[in-house]
This record gives C-alpha cells, sequence and structure tokens, in this order.
C-alpha cells in the first residue's frame, strides 16, 4: 500500500496520521498536498495543513537606535527630577501636592 493510500485512509484518524508521519515524514509531506486534493472536505487534513503552512511570526528585536533612545529619555526625566537640586527652585514649588 503506498503512503498516499494510507495518509488517506487514515484521514480521519489523528493518531494514527501522526504515528504515519512519524514514520516517513518526507514521503509523508510529499504525498499530503494530493491527499488533500482527493478529501479536501477532511478536517483532520486541513489541520495538518495549517501545521504544515504555520510559520511563527519573530518577536521584535531591540535595535541599538532604540537603546540609545530609551537611555537618553532616561537621562532626561533622571535630569528634570533633579531639577530642584540643581536650582533654587523650591521642591514644593517643582513638585505641587496633587492630593487634597
Amino acid at each position: 500500500m503506498s503512503i498516499l493510500e494510507r495518509l488517506l485512509k487514515l484521514s480521519d484518524d489523528p493518531d494514527g496520521m501522526e504515528k504515519l508521519y512519524r514514520q516517513e515524514p518526507q514521503a509523508f509531506r510529499s504525498v499530503f498536498q494530493d491527499a488533500l486534493s482527493k478529501r479536501p472536505d477532511s478536517l483532520l487534513l486541513q489541520a495538518w495543513r495549517a501545521r504544515f503552512e504555520y510559520v511563527p511570526e519573530r518577536a521584535a528585536t531591540l535595535r541599538t537606535f532604540d537603546l540609545v533612545l530609551m537611555v537618553v529619555l532616561c537621562l532626561v526625566a533622571g535630569s528634570l527630577y533633579k531639577i530642584p537640586a540643581w536650582t533654587p527652585v523650591t521642591e514644593s514649588a517643582f513638585f505641587p501636592d496633587m492630593w487634597p
């Protein structure tokens, strides 16, 4: 029995299809499209198509520019916080009491 025939026979048996895939992954992949075209209504074959076509999204990486910008913004925020210590402005005038 060819792998295509076995694949079609197992198109409603998830465990059997997984076993077949693990035994012969390359052959399974090579005849999979033929099996799907013969049984397009099979939910299990559609799930396997999604499994084969899935491409995970890459996570965004931190670029050098992003890191430099983050450091600069932290330095600016820290400098703004220290204005009362570096100038004659009092803390009570610079940091107003916001709570009643």
